[in-house]
């Protein structure tokens, strides 16, 4: 019955508009919280779900995914009226902290662009000028662009957003037929095979460590530096909560060095310290 039930969800999650990829990742997290619930996951009580969200040995980003996976889970469990109570309640949220933002650096964005061949200069662009991630990258087409604005169609969570057309961007697809900007060998690929294959691809081309996401970090901590209000690059990368959008906007050394020279000088006369 179990696995009915999560199939059942996983396919209304697409029917609400939810990417292949997010509602394959939840079916997975919630076979593996059915298999170790005592009796099943849609019978679990409050404190088995505590239990499994505070196992050991999981990352940050890993456990706040099984939370958000669970709360849907069992939120659309008693909308349907398979459960009469949602377990989550009361359940606080994982802290996110302690992620450690890694973008990529002007200097490697400028040579994975200058040695990119086949996919990976329009992936590239994608990530590291318009923020999209990879499957998004995979997904975008040249008839959704426009000299002004980029719309990503079926963005996380299912969500299309919009955003502004940068001119390098324009200046590589104008001349582009219609379909995918994405393609190897003449084909679409998806966001599953440039993920895999980058961190392959970028070590080839001298960029060891790199991998797509870097990049789409880099134009975060870019536009944090030139002092775009954090609700504008939340809407830019399309996060939901403005909490991931700072996640994403590392604190550079630059960034602190401004902020103190940025501050007033009591007394510019003051002797040295003894």
């Amino acid at each position: 019955m179990t696995p009915l039930i999560i199939s059942d969800h996983s396919k209304w999650m697409r029917y609400e508009g939810y990417a292949d990829a997010s509602a394959g990742l939840a079916q997975k997290v919630l076979s593996r919280a059915d298999r170790i619930m005592p009796h099943g996951l849609p019978d679990a009580d409050h404190d088995e779900i505590q239990e499994f969200l505070r196992q050991d040995g999981l990352a940050n980003w890993t456990r706040r995914c099984y939370d958000q996976t669970l709360r849907r889970f069992f939120w659309w469990l008693v909308d349907v009226g398979e459960r009469d109570d949602d377990p989550m309640r009361g359940i606080r949220r994982p802290e996110l902290g302690g992620r450690t933002p890694h973008p990529a650096s002007h200097d490697q964005f400028a040579t994975a662009l200058d040695r990119a061949d086949g996919p990976w200069y329009g992936a590239v662009l994608l990530a590291g000028r318009q923020g999209l991630r990879a499957d998004e990258a995979a997904r975008q087409k040249r008839e959704d662009i426009t000299e002004q604005i980029l719309t990503v169609r079926r963005g996380k969570g299912g969500k299309t957003r919009r955003v502004p057309t940068h001119p390098d961007t324009w200046a590589y697809v104008k001349d582009m037929p219609r379909g995918h900007i994405v393609q190897y060998r003449g084909l679409p690929v998806t966001g599953n095979w440039l993920s895999t294959r980058g961190a392959v691809y970028f070590r080839r081309i001298g960029l060891p460590g790199v991998h797509l996401h870097m990049f789409r970090a880099m134009l975060a901590t870019e536009m944090v530096e030139a002092g775009v209000n954090l609700l504008v690059i939340q809407k830019m990368l399309g996060h939901l909560d403005v909490s991931t959008t700072m996640v994403y906007a590392a604190v550079t050394e630059e960034q602190m060095r401004r902020a103190v020279h940025a501050l007033p000088t009591l007394n510019e006369n003051a002797p040295a310290g003894q």
